[in-house]
């Protein structure tokens, strides 16, 4: 639910089968938090659900995945983010919002789309965004996602 974990000192998370939603700012303001693996099965990633972790460098989404809400991330410090080859039917376009007030994740440089058939997951170079977001991060991941699912 949302606020459940808000404000504590997790370093590491990493939710295993069996949770299937993660609720509106539900890891806020974990100050300690570097990382997040949200393995199969997680259909629902809620409003600001990891906001203001400012040590967040890295997160990683496998398959199931169905709707990603506003602005999941800002003012964290990701560097990596890995989502699954299959479409994500509701994608807010504003999931990747980098900060309240600021240009969209200014530290963030790679995303990695897993297909269920690969070993490794692919690798692309996110492009840098200066200014307002205005969903381009999100079509950015679309397009490749696309890409890769005709290859």
């Amino acid at each position: 639910r949302g606020w459940a974990f808000a404000e504590t000192g997790l370093t590491e998370l990493t939710l295993k089968e069996g949770v299937e939603e993660i609720g509106e700012c539900a890891f806020y303001d974990c100050s300690s938090l570097e990382r997040v693996v949200l393995v199969k099965g997680i259909r629902k990633i809620e409003n600001y659900a990891f906001a203001r972790n400012e040590k967040l460098t890295e997160l990683e989404i496998h398959e199931g995945v169905e709707e990603i809400g506003q602005g999941i991330v800002p003012e964290t410090s990701l560097e990596t983010i890995t989502f699954p080859l299959h479409p994500i039917p509701r994608f807010d376009e504003l999931a990747f919002k980098g900060s309240f007030q600021g240009p969209p994740l200014p530290s963030l440089t790679t995303l990695r789309l897993r297909g269920t058939y690969h070993a490794a997951p692919l690798s692309i170079p996110f492009p840098r965004i200066t200014e307002e977001d205005n969903g381009q991060l999100v079509r950015f991941f679309e397009d490749q996602q696309t890409k890769r699912l005709r290859e």
